[in-house]
């Protein structure tokens, strides 16, 4: 039987075309977006760490010792919701924050659209495939979510350039060391 395996790219290629163009929100405007898109795409490397870390240790975090597997696997799902990830910053040094409680966000409108849709892409890519990691995590009763957390994504590979959390160094914030600084979350 002969294969055609120029077909078959031409064929992938439209399917990889579809699922990409899939991924742009409904009021992309490509004058007025390509650049803050283009900008936050390139960035998507240093922020899988953060992102990561932060996703499942909400996800540690919100669980009890009666939370079924499918409970807390259903959690994993939504952890990486537009909804959920909107309500983070990411500052240009990469340090990710809550928003306020009042709401409030001087980041215009165009940048957090950008930001939370990069962020959402990296917590797909990354943390949704990690359900049962997280899952064995929650039974594992850590007591300290943020270094559980760390250490799924630090074996996922998202966490690969940082060597170890520090939360004692920035208060509230996450901080994760990396060979030349520490970090701020």
């Amino acid at each position: 039987q002969v294969v055609n395996y120029p077909a078959m790219r031409g064929a992938f290629g439209v399917v990889l075309a579809a699922h990409a163009i899939s991924h742009v929100p409904d009021s992309f405007n490509i004058h007025v977006d390509h650049e803050e898109k283009q900008h936050w795409a390139a960035q998507k490397s240093k922020m899988m760490c953060p992102v990561c870390v932060f996703s499942v240790s909400s996800v540690l975090n919100r669980t009890t010792p009666e939370s079924s597997d499918d409970h807390v696997a259903d959690m994993v799902e939504t952890v990486c919701s537009e909804q959920h990830l909107s309500r983070l910053v990411m500052e240009d040094d990469y340090s990710i924050r809550m928003l306020p409680v009042d709401g409030s966000d001087q980041r215009s409108d165009l940048r957090k659209r950008w930001q939370t849709h990069a962020m959402v892409e990296v917590c797909s890519e990354f943390v949704a495939p990690l359900d049962d990691d997280v899952v064995a995590a929650s039974r594992s009763g850590g007591s300290d979510a943020q270094a559980v957390a760390f250490s799924v994504c630090k074996r996922a590979r998202a966490c690969k350039h940082i060597d170890k959390i520090e939360l004692s160094q920035c208060a509230s914030r996450m901080c994760l060391r990396t060979k030349l600084k520490v970090k701020c979350f």
